[in-house]
C-alpha cells in the first residue's frame, strides 16, 4: 500500500494523509517529516522541543491557491513540501548544504 491515502482502516490499523488542517493550521506527522529529513523520529521530536527545527507555512495563491509549502529548518538541512488542501503531499525536496569550515 501507498502513504497518502486518506483515513482507512487496514488490519485493525488507521491510516490518515500525512498532514492534517486544524483551525487553519497544519499538522504533519512527525513520522513523516522526520524520515524526509533522513532523522530518525525520536531526533526530530527532541529538536523540535528544543527549537533547533525552525518551520514556516506559506499559503499559495492565483494558480497556487488551495496549496501550502511547508518548510523546516535545521542546521545543514531544509526540507520543503508542497501540501495540497486534503493533506497529500504533492512534493517534496531536501537540500543539505556542506558544513562551513572554521577559518584557522
Amino acid at each position: 500500500m501507498r502513504d497518502n491515502h486518506p483515513v482507512e482502516r487496514v488490519l485493525g490499523v488507521i491510516r490518515h494523509d500525512p498532514v492534517r488542517w486544524t483551525d487553519g493550521v497544519p499538522e504533519i506527522d512527525a513520522a513523516v517529516a522526520a524520515r524526509a529529513m533522513k532523522f530518525a523520529v525520536e531526533y526530530f521530536l527532541r529538536q523540535m522541543q528544543r527549537g533547533s527545527i525552525k518551520g514556516r507555512v506559506e499559503r499559495g495563491i492565483g494558480e497556487d491557491e488551495g496549496r501550502h509549502r511547508l518548510s523546516f529548518q535545521h542546521h545543514d538541512r531544509e526540507l520543503t513540501m508542497i501540501v495540497g488542501h486534503d493533506g497529500e503531499i504533492i512534493s517534496q525536496e531536501l537540500t543539505v548544504t556542506a558544513p562551513r569550515r572554521k577559518r584557522v
